[in-house]
């Protein structure tokens, strides 16, 4: 599908009408929710998180002097605001998500929503998979255990046809999202609100953090091209290797999502998003040489996406009680899980020595979990 053809039109106009004048196009757009499948409301308090990161989050992509800003952290609440209301009795925001927070609001399930990848085309970008959102979307139990969690991609047509401009486009991809969402609720949420429901009746034991073997420090990048791991390290990153090995007879899941770098008494650096990781190495690489070296990332990135929305539905097999072939995710007896979680952490070095990293291991099954704490070692 060709989406270029808008897009150029979109920016012909803005220079047109700046003449030479650096001019910024501000991209405002609602997701067209006509078509989309009804909804029903479950009789349930939800609370919706958002971080501040996410609510803040603005994508800029320019053009010679001219530039498009897609505030893409306020038009997502927006579009996530009523969707939820669709789906739960009553909705509330959330500051944090804690045991705390929740029984103050007396909120049934908590459902947190982040941004795995973001991007827009403009001017002659060629076609691709990279110009698509994805979201993750994250439901934590009344005591603020993340009990299911899956991605969301949305990567459809544009709205109004191949000459609708940038927003077109845009507005195509958060409808995508939206209908993907509301289509696949009830499969991928029911589930675990069905074990939350049992829970509150009688609580089930959850994973024993003893049976769980966690080491986690700084990896070795030395594998990757030099310019890469020059670029990346200006970005102010923190590359972690995590391992999880269990004694449990039963698969545990094992989710990067989750994981927080602990800095100091007060502050948890969530992970970053690979989308926002390779933006920023673009953005800090000479001009030409990011499409270069960061080109086929970005490629193996959606691939990830996509292999991460087949893993929502093989969790789901978990919960139901039947066998599936896991990823790294999923942690079966005497068995290593290893792989690499990206922190934006650019606190002082005395900080980083004392950093610890807290993982959630979840039983799918009983939506129950263990909280473990470690510390990261070899980060400067």
């Amino acid at each position: 599908m060709n989406r270029g053809i808008g897009a150029i039109v979109s920016l012909l106009a803005v220079v047109l009408l700046g003449g030479c004048i650096t001019t910024s196009q501000r991209l405002e757009v609602t997701p067209k929710l006509e078509a989309a499948p009804a909804a029903t409301k479950r009789p349930l308090h939800a609370g919706i998180y958002y971080s501040h990161d996410f609510l803040m989050q603005e994508h800029r992509r320019a053009l010679g002097s001219h530039s498009a800003i897609a505030p893409i952290g306020q038009m997502s609440a927006r579009m996530f605001d009523d969707l939820l209301s669709r789906l739960f009795r009553n909705t509330s925001r959330l500051s944090v998500v804690t045991e705390e927070e929740m029984r103050l609001k007396d909120i049934d399930v908590a459902v947190a929503v982040s941004l795995e990848h973001f991007d827009f085309r403009i001017g002659m970008d060629s076609d691709s998979d990279r110009y698509s959102v994805a979201y993750r979307i994250t439901l934590y139990s009344p005591s603020g255990i993340p009990a299911a969690s899956w991605v969301v991609l949305g990567n459809g047509p544009p709205i109004g046809g191949m000459m609708s401009g940038i927003e077109g486009y845009l507005e195509g991809d958060l409808t995508d999202a939206a209908v993907k969402f509301l289509g696949s609720f009830d499969r991928l949420a029911d589930p675990a609100l069905a074990a939350l429901a049992r829970n509150r009746l009688q609580p089930a034991p959850g994973p024993e953090a003893r049976q769980i073997t966690v080491s986690a420090k700084r990896s070795d990048l030395s594998k990757f091209k030099p310019e890469l791991v020059q670029l990346f390290n200006k970005t102010g990153m923190q590359a972690i290797e995590v391992t999880v090995r269990s004694d449990a007879p039963a698969p545990w899941v094992v989710r990067a999502s989750d994981m927080r770098l602990l800095l100091g008494s007060d502050y948890a650096a969530e992970p970053a998003a690979v989308s926002s990781v390779l933006t920023r190495m673009e953005s800090a690489a000479p001009p030409g040489a990011g499409t270069v070296l960061l080109g086929p990332l970005f490629g193996t990135m959606v691939e990830v996406l996509e292999a991460r929305e087949r893993q929502s539905e093989q969790e789901l097999r978990l919960r139901e009680g039947g066998r599936a072939a896991f990823d790294d995710r999923v942690v079966a007896k005497d068995r290593d899980a290893t792989g690499l979680v990206l922190f934006r952490a650019s606190a002082s070095g005395e900080y980083l020595k004392t950093a610890r990293l807290a993982i959630w291991v979840v039983d799918p099954q009983s939506a129950t979990g263990t909280r473990v704490e470690i510390p990261v070692s070899g980060l400067q």
